[in-house]
């Protein structure tokens, strides 16, 4: 069974996320979690980046936060590529620094609050 479904839950390695997950105790850490995930164990052929916004924005929204009603598309595509191509980038020797799970917060909190200054 080679589908993006059975890939997801292989690479996840779904016990040690769960752990991970139950440990943090904020929304917003848990929505990075979830982001971080599925960004960068890169299950689906086509879709990864876009079903990791979707799922942590989906998350958010369940856990109470309210959603804008749009989103400053560019800003999201560049951050996720960003963060999606970062071991890719870092094994070619380039200088840069991995995104962690609360940078990723940050960037969330940042992007569901449009009047907090972007970075």
């Amino acid at each position: 069974m080679n589908n993006p479904v059975h890939k997801a839950r292989t690479n996840m390695n779904n016990s040690d996320f769960l752990l991970k997950l139950s440990i943090i105790t904020s929304y917003d850490l848990k929505a990075a979690a979830l982001f971080h995930s599925l960004i960068k164990s890169h299950p689906f052929m086509d879709g990864t980046k876009r079903t990791a916004l979707a799922a942590a924005l989906y998350f958010l929204e369940r856990c109470g936060y309210l959603l804008p009603q749009s989103l400053p598309l560019n800003h999201v595509v560049e951050f996720c590529i960003a963060v999606a191509e970062e071991n890719l980038r870092l094994s070619r020797g380039e200088n840069l620094k991995s995104r962690s799970i609360s940078d990723i917060a940050e960037w969330l909190q940042k992007l569901l609050n449009p009047t907090t200054e972007r970075s």
